[in-house]
């Protein structure tokens, strides 16, 4: 059983907990909830002796958030981010694209203890060569790798709703109707990938939705390019398909072709 009572926690001179009291009784489950920022786990940090390190969390979003095109992608208030459930250190994210990352997130070209330190969140500066200079084309913390085609046309919103740069100008802000042809039709374009799953059943077969309500699988999404991936539509499919947003989807722990899926 775990105990604590009446717990004062302080960083400097901020105060994070003020008498704080939590009993955790074998057998039973404990949730502390609390609004977003208000540090749930620090009862527990604190009840552990686990200290508070916030010298060591690096950055891996520069071609998510830096580097267009990809930064111009849509992408809702918060989007999912997951380690796969069967591969070890290959991680997902998404956009309007989803995304991919074999090595935990962080680019390999210049090796992890290189990353932590120029890529650290309060003391980097993301001269990844060392070269005297931040180039953000080529000093760039991460590894994430669109899923499908990676230009305009692999957003899984790509259609006449969704905005794409002017001709010309691949790397520049969408501003105008993306032109045809489009590879997953005409109807329910534009928005942003609004939820994703993985099968765990298997180390291929990936579930997604776009927030305008189109449902994707893939069956390859361990292929080794992951430009190579393919996707199938298939909201299209059904008579009785909703056209809401997308909340969440559940695939099947034994059948990786069965999945549930639920609309606001």
């Amino acid at each position: 059983m775990l105990e604590v009572s009446n717990i004062d926690l302080h960083y400097g001179a901020a105060q994070a907990l003020r008498g704080v009291s939590l009993k955790a009784e074998p057998g039973k489950v404990v949730c502390v909830l609390g609004r977003d920022g208000v540090r749930e786990a620090e009862p527990l940090r604190a009840a552990l002796d686990v200290p508070r390190d916030q010298t060591k969390p690096f950055w891996i979003a520069d071609s998510l958030e830096v580097i267009p095109p990809y930064v111009w992608e849509n992408v809702p208030f918060q989007t999912q981010s997951f380690f796969d459930p069967n591969i070890s250190m290959r991680l997902f994210t998404s956009k309007e694209h989803l995304f991919r990352s074999d090595n935990g997130g962080w680019n390999p070209a210049f090796g992890l203890a290189r990353v932590k330190v120029h890529c650290n969140l309060w003391t980097g500066n993301g001269d990844l060569d060392e070269d005297g200079t931040y180039e953000p084309f080529s000093d760039v913390c991460d590894s994430w790798k669109p899923l499908g085609d990676p230009g305009q046309a692999g957003r899984l919103t790509y259609g006449p709703d969704a905005l794409c740069p002017a001709a010309g100008q691949p790397l520049a802000q969408p501003t105008v109707p993306c032109a045809a042809p489009y590879p997953w039709g005409t109807d329910r374009s534009g928005g942003y990938v609004a939820f994703f799953q993985r099968a765990k059943s298997d180390n291929n077969t990936l579930w997604t939705a776009t927030s305008t309500g189109r449902i994707f699988v893939t069956k390859n999404a361990d292929a080794a390019n992951p430009a190579d991936v393919q996707f199938t539509r298939l909201d299209g499919f059904s008579s009785i398909d909703p056209n809401r947003f997308p909340s969440a989807i559940w695939v099947s722990s034994s059948n990786p072709n069965q999945a549930i899926v639920s609309y606001i």
